[in-house]
Parts: C-alpha cells; sequence; structure tokens
C-alpha cells in the first residue's frame, strides 16, 4: 500500500513538473513575438517620422525655391518719353501701364510682362495738336492700337549689380527684341526698378518726317530715335500673397 501511495506521488510530482515546463516555455515564446513585433512597429515608426521629415523639408525648400510673381503699382509707375526733330527743342511726355508683373524663379529674375496704355500719353505742355499728331495713324495709331506691349525674356544680373533686361517690345502690332541695362531696389516692403534706353522708331513701322527714310527733309526731319525714362514700383510677394487671399 505504501509503495503505491509512493508511486503516485511521483507520478503526480512529473506531472507537475512537465507543465511548469511547457507553460514556461509558452511564456518564453509569447514574450519573444512580443519584443519582436515592438522592435518592428518601432523601425516602421522611425521609417514613417523619416519621410514625413523629408516630405517637410521639401515642401519648405520648393516653397523657397519656387516661383513668385511681383505685381507693377500702376499708380507710381511710369514711362517718360522724349522725342524732337533735328533741330528744335524735344517734346517730352509719359505714358501709363494697364497691367505689369515681375516674376522670380528660384531667387532669380526670370521675365515679366507689361502693358502700356498709348491712349493715356501725355505731353508736358498737353499741346492738343502735338497729342492728337501722335495719337494719328502718322505714328501710334492709338485709335486702332490702344495698347503696347513689353514681355522680358531674360533678366541677367552683371558684374556691377546692374541687369541687363532682354525683351519683346510690341507696338503697332509688330513685334521686335530690345536690350536695356536697369537698376533694381528691394526692400522688405517694395522692388523699384529704374531704367533708361531708347528705340529706333523706324524698325516698328513708325517713318513719319524721318531723316533716314526721307533724306530731302534735312534738318525738318524728326529723330528716329525715341528716349524713354522707366520707373517701376511693384508690391512686395508677402502683399501680393495677402491681396490674393
Amino acid at each position: 500500500m505504501t509503495n503505491k501511495i509512493i508511486g503516485i506521488i511521483i507520478a503526480l510530482l512529473v506531472i507537475a513538473l512537465v507543465g511548469f515546463y511547457m507553460y514556461d516555455q509558452r511564456s518564453e515564446d509569447v514574450a519573444g513575438d512580443t519584443h519582436e513585433s515592438s522592435g518592428e512597429m518601432m523601425e516602421g515608426d522611425k521609417d514613417a517620422m523619416m519621410e514625413d521629415d523629408q516630405e517637410e523639408a521639401m515642401e519648405g525648400e520648393a516653397m523657397h525655391e519656387g516661383e513668385s510673381t511681383y505685381l507693377l503699382s500702376l499708380a507710381d509707375s511710369s514711362l517718360q518719353w522724349s522725342a524732337s526733330r533735328i533741330v528744335g527743342t524735344p517734346h517730352t511726355g509719359a505714358v501709363g501701364f494697364v497691367s505689369g508683373s515681375l516674376d522670380r524663379e528660384d531667387g532669380t529674375f526670370s521675365g515679366g510682362e507689361f502693358v502700356i496704355d498709348m491712349e493715356a500719353i501725355t505731353e508736358v505742355g498737353n499741346n492738343e495738336r502735338f497729342l492728337g499728331h501722335i495719337a494719328s495713324e502718322d505714328f501710334f495709331a492709338v485709335e486702332t492700337y490702344p495698347t503696347s506691349r513689353f514681355v522680358a525674356t531674360r533678366i541677367d544680373k552683371t558684374a556691377d549689380g546692374s541687369y541687363s533686361v532682354t525683351g519683346d517690345l510690341t507696338i503697332l502690332d509688330q513685334t521686335h527684341e530690345i536690350t536695356f541695362p536697369a537698376s533694381l531696389q528691394e526692400t522688405a516692403d517694395m522692388l523699384v526698378v529704374d531704367a533708361q534706353f531708347e528705340i529706333d522708331r523706324t524698325r516698328w513701322g513708325i517713318t513719319y518726317d524721318s531723316g533716314t527714310v526721307f533724306q530731302q527733309l534735312g534738318d525738318k526731319a524728326i529723330e528716329d530715335a525715341i528716349d524713354y525714362t522707366l520707373h517701376l514700383e511693384f508690391s512686395s510677394v508677402a502683399e501680393v500673397v495677402d491681396a490674393a487671399v
């Protein structure tokens, strides 16, 4: 009887030891799986955070190096002109603008477009006869062509810090390329461009009393050159964005 009881006790101890071993092994497997899953989640979160940071950096870089447009202040900008006969006092005046803009891309000025209001042409002496004549078919045919246009196609910064502007000037529906030097001053609030240049009016078909076309006119001829003084003021980028909103 005693041996039977001892045998039963030994069997129960074996069963208990086997059960404990299986439970302990299962616990280690679960812990290992949990640790591995946790590691994979940490690696995944880290990769996701790196991707988010990279996307934010790329977005910031794109904003910094993207395109910006400066809008022309029509009230503060002008294009003054001067023309004269071979002998005599020159006539001077100005024209205004219908619209204008200057583009900057990746920190560099890349172009712009300006529409000139030929119907608003003035003359210092307010000489109505003269104004009527230059608005006629002999000169700018304002009724047919109420606007002229300049499209800047290239703006290069020069060694002395000024700029060389190249673009297409359209007058009387004829377009020719011109290039002229310009200075630029930029502050937190505005951008100011100043330039002086001249054009040969005969390139655009304005040949009235031209000494090179009608050589018999002599001293009564009108100079082919028209001199211009350009002053442009632009709103800052921040103001443009606020206005658009």
